[in-house]
């Protein structure tokens, strides 16, 4: 009964909080949080502060881009590609680098629910490598101290949200 309350708890918050985003987004964070024990609460926070939830967003070295349809983001991410330039895709804004350590086209990333489980599976990973705290989350967006911390802090404000 306990964990049906918080389970039900959980729900509740996640559908007042997303309001606005898509069921497709929630459906992906829901199994996404289930299968790297990844509360979705932290990883709707991460989508809110990556892409501001919006599915067809790059981010090249520094400036956002959104897109209105999948095949314009595709042609932009292509283009991209075959540069040298660091870029970072979809809605939980993965860096091309991980694309290309694990092999998977970058057009991927714009798939709502490969972007947020691929997203999901890297901050598991910072998270077993670091412990459960805000330098892990931190790391999920940058290995440099202080731009790891302004982005903890940017994603703790998003969670408080949630409260």
């Amino acid at each position: 009964m306990r964990v049906l309350v918080i389970f039900l708890a959980i729900m509740v918050s996640v559908k007042v909080y997303a309001k606005s985003v898509s069921d497709e987004i929630i459906d992906c964070v829901m199994k996404a949080s289930k299968r790297y024990s990844v509360p979705s609460e932290l990883i709707l926070a991460i989508i809110d502060v990556e892409s501001g939830f919006h599915p067809y967003a790059l981010n090249v070295a520094g400036k956002s881009m959104f897109f209105e349809s999948e095949e314009e983001a595709i042609k932009k991410v292509k283009e991209l590609g075959s540069s040298k330039k660091s870029f970072d895709i979809g809605l939980t804004q993965i860096n091309r680098w991980w694309f290309e350590k694990y092999g998977y086209s970058y057009e991927f990333g714009l798939n709502v629910c490969f972007n947020i489980n691929f997203g999901t599976y890297i901050l598991a990973y910072e998270i077993n490598r670091n412990g459960y705290n805000w330098d892990a989350i931190g790391k999920y967006h940058s290995k440099k101290e202080r731009r790891k911390q302004e982005y903890a802090l940017k994603v703790w404000e998003r969670m408080k949200r949630l409260k």
